[in-house]
């Protein structure tokens, strides 16, 4: 059993996964790897930051209790690689980023890209995986 939450979302990042991740970024495996296990404690600090501001609860209950929030997509993680992000579990993690970072997600992801040594793209583009696994 994980011993929390973070490793339990860190648990779904498979060699399959960020394989799959590295090959359609364009970059290595294991810089993929290292960045979406990075994206993960970013978006969970990102909600933990926000845990007094009842405003903000209020609008992520309504991200987790949105019909497009669909706790499957966790048996299929290579479901939000595809489709050039435009699931509505990518549209529920944008706006969750959003929502934490808002005019920051630039530096956040620049920051992610510096730590795990992939392009700004890349690290943009794991946040924006990340933030549906959360939520999910």
């Amino acid at each position: 059993m994980a011993a929390s939450l973070l490793d339990s979302l860190t648990g779904l990042i498979t060699p399959d996964l960020a394989s799959k991740a590295a090959s359609m970024f364009g970059e290595s495996d294991s810089s993929v790897r290292k960045g979406m296990t990075g994206a993960l404690p970013v978006v969970l600090s990102g909600l933990a930051s926000r845990a007094g501001d009842s405003g903000f609860a209020g609008s992520l209950f309504d991200l987790v209790q949105s019909p497009a929030n669909d706790s499957n997509v966790l048996n299929d993680l290579g479901s939000l690689l595809g489709g050039g992000g435009s699931s509505p579990m990518m549209g529920l993690g944008g706006k969750l980023l959003n929502t934490l970072f808002g005019g920051n997600i630039g530096n956040v992801a620049n920051a992610l890209a510096s730590y795990a040594g992939v392009k700004n793209s890349t690290a943009a583009s794991l946040l924006n995986l990340a933030a549906p696994l959360v939520l999910a």
